[in-house]
């Protein structure tokens, strides 16, 4: 079970290196959209393809399951591209790490309404991750990066948390993970689709077919890998794997983009990736105590 989560770790190195190649393809002059559209074309092809030498059917008995999980993970993967547009790699790669830290905000919301009894120890955490990401922010917002441009940052890491929740959610549901990775693959395309018309079509070069694979390839992989991580690996070593990317940002940004992060900064990615690890770690040792009990009666 734990060596399946090192397949975490290479999923959150491709998907940081896909985030590295939708901000060269975004310098080519290639729109969100488009971006979004080429991210996804490949995958669903590739895993039509495997789907179709496996024999699994595209049929599905959560439907309206996948709905959501489309939706939220079409959505976190365009505002995910833009907050590259705008801010360094690191910074919108740490944004996008904070889902962990909404996913407990949810469940502490939900304890108010329910006999869920919540941690306060992991909501101080909580509130720890997002004061590193005020940390984050600060310069980033001093040097002219919008108040819009920060708020999908922080939006991306909301609804990669939602994203991520419906992996596991439809892994344990027992859904083969080509499937589910098909069809985030084909919303993706389509609305990628459908939406770049309004900007226009970026010209293709020899050197953009190549970053157009390259996208398209590594978030495909990337995709499959923390779906099989989520399916087979151990939940603890998956949170704190989830996030690598941060650190893995931080050197595609130094060594491709010449970009500068300043300590107080890099305090704030610190403060998330730790607070983020021990929140998850810790919900997730409650919740392994509260399903032995379970089990016990």
């Amino acid at each position: 079970m734990v060596k399946a989560s090192f397949w975490m770790l290479v999923g959150i190195f491709l998907f940081t290196l896909t985030a590295a190649l939708a901000k060269v393809m975004a310098s080519e002059g290639f729109g969100i959209w488009e971006i979004v559209f080429w991210r996804s074309i490949v995958g669903c092809l590739f895993c039509a393809a495997v789907m179709r030498k496996k024999g699994i059917s595209p049929a599905t008995r959560f439907p309206v399951r996948y709905v959501v999980r489309c939706t939220v993970g079409t959505v976190s993967i365009a505002l995910s591209v833009y907050t590259l547009t705008v801010m360094p790699i690191a910074t919108a790669q740490t944004l996008t790490n904070t889902g962990p830290l909404w996913f407990c905000v949810f469940l502490a919301v939900a304890a108010l309404f329910t006999s869920y009894r919540f941690d306060k120890v992991v909501l101080l955490a909580v509130l720890a991750g997002f004061g590193g990401v005020l940390l984050i922010l600060r310069p980033d917002v001093s040097q002219g990066v919008t108040a819009t441009a920060a708020v999908a940052g922080v939006l991306s890491g909301l609804t990669s948390g939602g994203a991520d929740f419906m992996i596991r959610h439809l892994t344990h549901k027992g859904e083969p993970g080509e499937r589910i990775v098909f069809y985030i693959m084909l919303a993706g395309s389509l609305t990628g689709f459908v939406f770049a018309f309004g900007d226009g079509w970026h010209d293709v070069t020899p050197f953009s077919i190549l970053l157009l694979f390259g996208v398209g390839f590594s978030a495909t992989f990337a995709q499959i890998a923390t779906t099989y991580a989520w399916a087979k690996g151990h939940a603890l070593v998956n949170a704190v794997f989830s996030f690598s990317g941060i650190p893995f940002a931080l050197l595609f940004g130094v060594a491709l983009f010449g970009e500068t992060i300043d300590l107080v900064a890099l305090l704030g990615m610190a403060v998330v990736a730790g607070a983020g690890i021990f929140a998850t770690v810790r919900r997730l040792k409650a919740e392994q105590r509260a399903s032995a009990k379970g089990s016990d009666r």
